[in-house]
């Protein structure tokens, strides 16, 4: 399990990560460990993933960020959600589809479910504007909370707007009042990048990339 974490980490390591370098900062890779399954089916709950501190690594869309954060006006905690509305992109959701500048990402279905004791749902591949896939789990009968229609919002110059994977189980950008009083991720907030899984109580999962 070793090997893979390795396997699975090392192409993602900075040029200039040598043993020196290990030794001061361990190459700006910080260990996460995952609180919930709002990012499932990439990354499960109780995870330890491997984030690049962000002063080695910048923020793209499709990115999966470690943040600070407040739900429901209670203390800072550290959160994990994926970026998907940069600074000064207008964004919005219909019908669980996002919209980038009037652009909506593309949302295709694979064919494959998830089933667990908390949530169930139909995997879709969901496609940038740039190019970048990855996959989203949406229940195919969601609860009355949860929001698929939304804005839109024109994002300030400092600011991200993030969702969870888990798009019916995941308190993100969509819900203002309750996710750091806007819904949106400060640029200042924002800790590192997500690059691999380091340890899974499945061990096919651990070294899967993440970037």
């Amino acid at each position: 399990m070793t090997e893979r974490a390795i396997t699975g980490l090392s192409p993602m390591l900075p040029r200039d990560c040598d043993v020196a370098r290990m030794k001061r900062d361990l190459c700006g890779i910080k260990p996460f460990t995952i609180p919930s399954s709002s990012m499932s089916p990439n990354i499960e709950e109780s995870e330890l993933v491997a984030a690049q501190i962000l002063e080695y690594s910048p923020i793209s869309r499709g990115d999966i960020i470690v943040h600070k954060a407040q739900f429901y006006d209670a203390g800072e905690t550290i959160a994990i959600t994926r970026v998907v509305g940069l600074p000064g992109e207008t964004v919005e959701m219909r019908d669980g589809h996002v919209r980038i500048n009037g652009a909506t990402l593309a949302n295709v279905a694979t064919g494959q479910t998830v089933t667990s004791d908390s949530f169930s749902g139909n995997i879709y591949t969901e496609t940038t504007p740039e190019g970048r896939r990855y996959s989203i789990l949406m229940s195919s009968d969601p609860s009355s909370g949860v929001i698929r229609d939304f804005g839109p919002v024109t994002l300030p110059e400092d600011s991200y707007f993030v969702l969870g994977d888990n798009r019916d189980n995941s308190m993100d950008s969509r819900y203002p009042q309750y996710f750091n009083g806007d819904g949106f991720v400060k640029r200042a907030n924002i800790i590192g990048v997500s690059v691999s899984v380091l340890a899974s109580r499945n061990p096919e999962r651990i070294g899967k990339q993440l970037r």
